[in-house]
């Protein structure tokens, strides 16, 4: 999806391409693409082609994604640099994307790779216990639901506490078919039509159902029974020089909201070097 197109003036720096989290889409990164503060660079974003179908294929996995989603970005960009990040999930399919893209004729230039989860199968007891996680509907409605209010630090005092105790209670004590609805009235006006509330329902049924393969991908990989990432996963710039920058981050939500204030660090046409 191509959020923002190139300023008429231009400068020299090429495309950034976000890569989605267990969300499936652009999530967290709206500063570098709406009006009020684009980046001087055309930005693109990776979906999950759920959001284009309404269908969850059953078959994939992280791999698959990432082969589908660089085939598609150097079918449109060609042989013109571009700039990846991705945080969590996403960083894993950023710095996929980029070694696919490269072997395919694309030019990837610097990677962000934001807090990146471990790539491939875990070591002794844990890849045993990751076999055996099964994400359900009711897991990943739960997940979106609550995530963002623990993540931006909503759960901190009393009062935060107590609201999170009422959607958790909300969340745990509705039906599995009602939980599309519960996401989804967040976003509708206080009056919804009967059309609104039915569209908003079915979209959050996908999201929630992305979200449920997304998350039950990283398990598979972790379990040994996803198929097997690229070797090795160096990657460096076109003159040699590391293009990768690495962000740990020790409280996710507070670096996700610091992500959503600030939109120059990406901004830079210097290559990203190793952190």
């Amino acid at each position: 999806m191509r959020l923002c197109g190139k300023p008429a003036a231009a400068p020299a720096a090429p495309p950034l391409v976000i890569a989605h989290s267990v969300v499936g889409d652009e999530q967290g990164y709206e500063r570098w693409y709406k009006p009020s503060n684009v980046l001087e660079r055309e930005v693109i974003a990776l979906r999950h082609p759920a959001f284009w179908s309404g269908v969850v294929e059953g078959s994939t996995s992280i791999q698959q994604l990432s082969e589908a989603y660089a085939a598609e970005l150097v079918a449109y960009l060609a042989d013109s640099p571009f700039d990846l990040i991705g945080g969590s999930l996403g960083a894993l399919v950023a710095h996929r994307v980029a070694l696919i893209a490269r072997s395919l004729g694309g030019r990837p230039r610097g990677l962000v790779l934001i807090d990146p989860p471990e790539s491939g199968a875990m070591p002794g007891f844990l890849r045993e216990l990751s076999r055996h996680v099964h994400i359900s509907f009711a897991m990943a409605a739960e997940s979106l639901i609550i995530g963002p209010t623990i993540q931006l630090g909503g759960a901190r005092d009393a009062g935060g506490l107590e609201a999170l105790q009422g959607i958790l209670d909300e969340v745990r004590g509705s039906p599995e078919g009602a939980l599309a609805f519960v996401l989804a009235k967040a976003s509708l006006p206080a009056r919804p039509s009967i059309a609104q509330a039915q569209e908003a329902t079915r979209a959050a049924a996908v999201r929630i159902a992305v979200h449920k393969q997304l998350i039950q991908l990283v398990w598979d990989e972790w379990g040994g029974r996803a198929p097997k990432p690229p070797r090795p996963f160096a990657f460096a710039g076109e003159r040699g020089e590391p293009a990768i920058l690495m962000v740990r981050a020790s409280e996710r939500g507070a670096y996700f909201s610091f992500l959503m204030t600030q939109a120059g660090c990406a901004t830079s046409t210097t290559p990203w070097s190793t952190g």
